[in-house]
């Protein structure tokens, strides 16, 4: 998780910058994915106590949905021509970015909250 949030901050940073690099953008988003896809997403819920089983498969399909929407955001980003769109792209990935940062904290906060035994036993 801690890797996962600081890799959204990395993202954050790149995509700040008055002219992204956007290969470096595009191999970051990939990245995400990966992590997303490889680690978090594949936590079946029946593998925590049954009280945070429903947000855990309330985050997984928000976590889901926001890399969908980063993806296609990221596709119009790189086509885009003028100036103005690419800027409005820039700042949806932001927004999705500040989402993905978002998921992040909530699930640290929650996992701060759980007993450790039940993933430990």
């Amino acid at each position: 998780l801690r890797a996962f949030r600081q890799l959204v901050v990395a993202c954050q940073t790149a995509i700040s910058q008055p002219t992204p690099d956007r290969p470096a953008v595009s191999r970051q988003v990939k990245q995400l994915e990966s992590m997303i896809q490889d680690h978090l997403l594949p936590l079946p819920a029946t593998a925590l106590p049954p009280q945070h089983q429903s947000l855990w498969l309330s985050t997984q399909t928000e976590l889901r949905r926001t890399l969908r929407l980063l993806r296609t955001e990221l596709s119009f980003w790189q086509m885009a021509r003028s100036g103005d769109r690419q800027q409005h792209c820039q700042k949806r990935l932001q927004h999705h970015y500040q989402q993905l940062s978002d998921i992040a904290q909530v699930m640290e906060q929650w996992l701060e909250s759980m007993d450790p035994s039940p993933l430990t036993d």
